[in-house]
């Protein structure tokens, strides 16, 4: 991973790029290109952000599942997925008694991921569609959103879809949420396609219409013929199955491990957030108790579950910070108690 030292001053740049999570920094040499992420939110956060109006901050265990998630995908795609090389959340320190602590007013959380290669041509042409897209969507974004903004949204978001489709391939289109759903809509469309391939193990790009770098087809090459920049593991238990008969089998399993317990975090800190009332998600004292909650936590993987199961806490119904940080330490004694 880059020293901050290397990735600071290209953050005083203005942004390549802004998406729908961060903003996207392009930086390293021709031989070796990269791109920084700085994430201000994730596609988890994003529905209900919308829905609710609820600022989500996003949570200091991301980096981490990400940076697992895509390791392990691109191990198993590498002419169809870009590589990462690593992650940071500037927020999360170590202490001098070795505790980790975490200041969320400290900074972002940044990855690091190689750029893909695609075709001049064909990418100036993609580009234009996306960005024209983008423009629409950030200067709704930024002037407040209406019903009828969110409404505007939605279809700018799907004229840039139907567009990208018709210019680079029916294979683009975002078959479902459910890998039975999506891999039944992709082999309708093509069933020698790379994403039928990665369906059937539990992988899918996300939104792929935006999240895709095209390429002139190479030989033995699948459609859709580019690179996929953005992508989820949906069903690890059918990925976990995949890798039965894999030469690298094991090791991808002792990654996918790691990717869970991550993930479950993650999770878990959204779905906390979600319950917590708003006055006191940003606030730092509660931030750092549900950090502090979710390290110890971390030590029994097991017991992390949806967020959905921990409303029996009573953070929902807190009117006072005092409340807040009472039911997190209720939260906490349950993992102290079988540590």
């Amino acid at each position: 991973m880059l020293d901050r030292k290397d990735i600071d001053p290209i953050r005083k740049r203005t942004p390549d790029k802004r998406g729908e999570e961060g903003r996207i920094y392009f930086f390293g040499t021709p031989e070796n290109p990269l791109v920084l992420k700085e994430w201000y939110r994730t596609h988890r956060q994003v529905k209900h952000e919308t829905e609710d109006a609820k600022r989500i901050p996003v949570s200091p265990f991301h980096h981490k599942a990400v940076f697992y998630e895509m390791t392990i995908i691109h191990e198993l795609f590498p002419d169809h997925t870009v590589g990462i090389v690593g992650g940071v959340d500037p927020r999360l320190t170590t202490g001098s008694d070795g505790e980790i602590q975490f200041d969320p007013t400290a900074d972002v959380p940044m990855t690091v991921t190689k750029r893909a290669q695609g075709d001049t041509e064909l990418l100036k042409r993609y580009d234009a569609i996306v960005d024209a897209g983008y423009a629409i969507i950030h200067g709704l974004q930024d002037n407040g959103l209406t019903e009828d903004k969110k409404l505007a949204m939605y279809l700018a978001g799907q004229a840039v879809d139907h567009a990208v489709v018709d210019e680079f391939g029916p294979e683009l289109i975002n078959g479902g949420a459910d890998v039975a759903t999506a891999l039944a809509t992709a082999r309708a469309i093509n069933p020698t396609s790379i994403i039928v391939k990665m369906l059937e193990r539990g992988i899918t790009p996300v939104h792929p219409q935006f999240n895709f770098v095209p390429r002139q087809a190479k030989v033995n090459d699948l459609p859709p013929y580019g690179t996929f920049v953005e992508l989820r593991i949906l069903d690890p238990q059918r990925l976990s199955a995949s890798l039965a008969n894999d030469p690298a089998g094991q090791t991808l399993k002792r990654k996918l491990a790691r990717w869970q317990l991550f993930d479950r975090l993650d999770r878990a800190y959204l779905g906390l957030c979600e319950l917590c009332p708003q006055q006191f998600v940003e606030d730092a004292t509660v931030q750092r108790a549900l950090v502090e909650t979710l390290l110890v936590a971390q030590q029994q993987p097991n017991l992390i579950n949806l967020p959905y199961s921990m409303s029996g806490f009573g953070i929902q119904h807190a009117k006072t910070q005092a409340e807040v940080l009472a039911a997190l330490r209720k939260l906490r004694a349950t993992f102290d108690k079988t540590s």
